[in-house]
């Protein structure tokens, strides 16, 4: 059931950001500072159900319960093992991914139990928003999509009976309702108040202004450049920049075998830290889709991915680090490792931010990405290339020359990371120029 509740969401959420100029602005923030001459802030009435406030208290005290019995289990700061250190790591990911869940159920009991529906009005736009101390989520729709303004009373015969005689509007073929228990007065009178301050003819569109706003719409994402939509974009080749400094940035490690004769640990332990990279440009990239839903979607995100990295170091240590059978390196010792390592970091993250740059961005793959998809894009591509070094590095532990079996394996390792970039990008490119 939550299921087809959240892909309908999904759905109408896609629908409404496909309408172009006139794409609701979203908003996560506190309550309007001042409301100025011709504008108007309605609080409208929000029903409150007993009955759905226990139901929220119960399944919150439910899912807060492995939190704190998690929380109060964390290993302590005694031993500077990497053993330790990566079991806290994995302890605190799977804290910060479990706690999105508990911060949602937490805020869907605070808005039954305190919260209200305000509704904020001023020219050309309508924000309504659920407030719980003035923090709150808003929606704001423009005036020239808004039909069909209505007052419907209340029935049992869909799903939002919860909400008893409530407002209504028509956008972009959706339908917009607020408000609940609403009086036939009371709601002529909000209607009325719509109509004379937001949808005036000819209305200047000047957002409210919200303290620590943040505002996703088609109007504040990065435009895409003009070629976006016709024949002329580039189609991502080997020739291409982004291809380029990513073959550049993966023959740095061919330089720190012969000039700091680095070593298959080493080699390993920079392929590792690359995925880092991938995970904080993932970041980056949801931000630019979700904006204000990064809030929610990226601790899980980290939570998932951080809780893979820290079991993934563990395992590089374990297998190719230098003396197998030595004892636990301390964290000191692997954060020298890192140092070390910091000319062919820097070229690794300079070579993905080019992409980033190049292809998400000034090509525009994120017009047709949903965040959901960006959320499992770098798993795709992890899976293949640690796939790709773990086996060659386990070839190279069987060669009695490791300095050819580490230029073999930086030769395959840049093969699979150039087909990959490749697929990855031109398809995307390719979904937006249709």
């Amino acid at each position: 059931m939550s299921g087809k509740v959240h892909n309908k969401l999904l759905q109408k959420s896609s629908r409404l950001r496909a309408l172009g100029p006139l794409t609701p602005d979203f908003s996560f923030g506190f309550q309007v500072a001042r409301v100025k001459p011709g504008e108007k802030s309605l609080s409208l009435p929000f029903k409150r159900s007993p009955q759905l406030i226990a139901v929220s208290a119960a399944f919150l005290a439910a899912f807060s319960i492995p939190l704190f019995i998690v929380g109060s289990s964390l290993p302590g700061s005694g031993s500077d093992s990497l053993f330790n250190l990566v079991s806290l790591l994995f302890s605190a990911f799977w804290l910060l991914g479990w706690s999105v869940g508990v911060f949602i159920l937490l805020a869907v009991f605070l808005a039954l139990v305190a919260g209200r529906e305000t509704l904020y009005l001023q020219p050309g736009l309508a924000w309504i928003r659920v407030e719980v101390l003035g923090l709150g989520v808003g929606v704001a729709y423009k005036s020239q999509g808004i039909k069909e303004l209505r007052w419907e009373a209340a029935s049992q015969s869909d799903g939002h009976s919860w909400r008893g005689s409530h407002l209504a509007f028509d956008y972009g073929g959706e339908t917009i309702r607020f408000g609940s228990t609403v009086e036939a007065q009371r709601g002529q009178q909000v209607i009325n108040a719509i109509e004379q301050i937001t949808m005036t003819r000819d209305a200047v569109v000047q957002p409210l202004k919200m303290n620590h706003d943040l505002k996703a719409s088609a109007q504040t994402t990065l435009p895409p450049s003009n070629s976006i939509g016709g024949a002329s974009v580039d189609p991502v080749g080997l020739t291409s920049i982004s291809t380029m400094a990513l073959i550049v940035a993966n023959l740095v490690p061919l330089f720190g075998v012969i000039l700091w004769n680095w070593q298959i640990s080493e080699i390993m332990l920079l392929f590792w830290a690359e995925s880092a990279i991938i995970g904080f440009y993932n970041l980056l990239k949801m931000w630019i889709i979700g904006r204000w839903s990064v809030l929610f979607l990226g601790p899980f995100f980290l939570g998932h991915y951080g809780g893979f990295m820290a079991g993934h170091l563990l395992f590089i240590y374990a297998l190719f680090l230098s003396g197998m059978g030595a004892a636990d390196p301390s964290v000191g010792e692997v954060l020298g490792d890192f140092i070390s390592l910091w000319p062919a970091l820097l070229a690794l993250l300079v070579s993905h931010g080019v992409s980033y740059q190049n292809n998400f961005l000034a090509k525009g793959e994120y017009l047709s990405r949903s965040i959901k998809q960006q959320m499992s894009e770098p798993y795709k591509r992890i899976i293949i290339m640690h796939v790709t070094i773990i086996f060659g590095g386990f070839l190279i532990m069987a060669f009695d020359t490791p300095l050819l079996a580490l230029w073999l394996l930086i030769t395959l390792k840049i093969i699979v990371d150039v087909k990959s970039h490749l697929r990855e990008h031109g398809k995307q490119n390719a979904s937006v120029t249709e």
